[in-house]
């Protein structure tokens, strides 16, 4: 799954980051970002996103709340990118 969301990325930085699962990369780019925190909040704005970024972050804030440990928001990221992407790769089939 790491391997699969690893080249979702590079494919996003070639594109730039145009495509739903791009989106769900960048909302774990975040959250990567701030691996220094114990706990993440899970908004665009404490991660420097935007509205674009909200459904994924919804999805995030439906499992784990307002704010998570940093390592189960970084699990949490990681899957929700892994299941977009197969979903919009399904879909472009």
């Amino acid at each position: 799954m790491v391997d699969h969301v690893a080249s979702v990325y590079k494919f996003c930085v070639k594109i730039g980051y145009k495509t739903p699962a791009c989106k769900a990369v960048q909302v774990l780019e975040a959250i990567w970002r701030l691996r220094h925190r114990g706990e993440v909040a899970l908004t665009a704005e404490a991660l420097g996103l935007d509205h674009r970024h909200v459904p994924f972050l919804l999805r995030l804030q439906q499992k784990y709340g307002a704010a998570a440990a940093w390592d189960d928001a970084v699990v949490g990221a990681t899957v929700l990118a892994y299941e977009v992407s197969v979903r919009q790769f399904l879909r472009a089939l």
